[in-house]
């Protein structure tokens, strides 16, 4: 598995606007209305016609692949740490601050998938490239998978200590990758076996594989040293 640095993961700080980079096009840069408040993570959905933003004012906020506002989404309280599609940009999910997993649709906003966790305090959550499952991280190296739409519980994967602020699947749902304070740990999603452990000195570390799997693109807040 051959790993790289580098900035990969929006986030976007500025109050009251808020710019996002169209890295689709490498032209301008186009304002994304909707938060009262700073956004912490944006992401396009897998197909790049929808965007999703999450931040402190408690709402994921939707808009076009081309910075169009489309609709904001009231999700919980507290502040939301991360956002994701699933699959087929249909659904989002989130973590945030209230210890609540949650996901909704796109379209109409109503919630699909409510997961409160009283053990946890959540960080981040994803859904694999097929839908089938969602994995769930917090602030104390603990990560949940459950099945996907069902929300039913699978596993509960241990190993890492501190804050988890990346959980992401391999394009074919065998290998779940999650990277915290501590380093990038790789789990066999089935068995939920520790595949690989990469240690490193990490600020907010985040990672995504290669469309293909082979490789692993990360970034954080202190270096790019490339790790293979």
């Amino acid at each position: 598995m051959r790993w790289i640095t580098s900035v990969i993961c929006l986030l976007l700080m500025s109050f009251p606007e808020h710019l996002l980079a169209q890295a689709t096009r490498h032209t301008a840069a186009v304002e994304l209305i909707g938060h009262r408040g700073p956004i912490f993570y944006a992401t396009y959905s897998p197909d790049g016609r929808t965007i999703a933003t999450a931040g402190n004012d408690s709402t994921i906020v939707i808009h076009t692949g081309d910075g169009e506002f489309v609709r904001s989404i009231e999700a919980q309280q507290g502040v939301l740490f991360s956002v994701q599609f699933n699959h087929d940009g249909t659904r989002v999910v989130a973590a945030g601050q209230a210890r609540i997993f949650k996901a909704w649709r796109v379209a109409t906003g109503i919630t699909t998938n409510h997961l409160p966790r009283d053990d946890m305090r959540p960080t981040f959550a994803s859904y694999s490239h097929d839908s089938q499952y969602l994995a769930g991280a917090d602030f104390d190296g603990n990560i949940i998978l459950w099945r996907g739409f069902e929300g039913i519980f699978v596993r509960k994967y241990a190993g890492h200590k501190g804050k988890i602020t990346t959980v992401t699947f391999s394009p074919d749902g065998t290998r779940l990758l999650t990277g915290g304070q501590d380093g990038y740990r790789i789990w066999d999603v089935q068995t939920g076996d520790l595949v690989r452990h990469v240690t490193d000195s990490l600020t907010m570390p985040h990672a995504f594989y290669s469309h293909d799997g082979r490789m692993i693109v990360t970034n954080n807040a202190i270096d790019t040293s490339a790790v293979i």
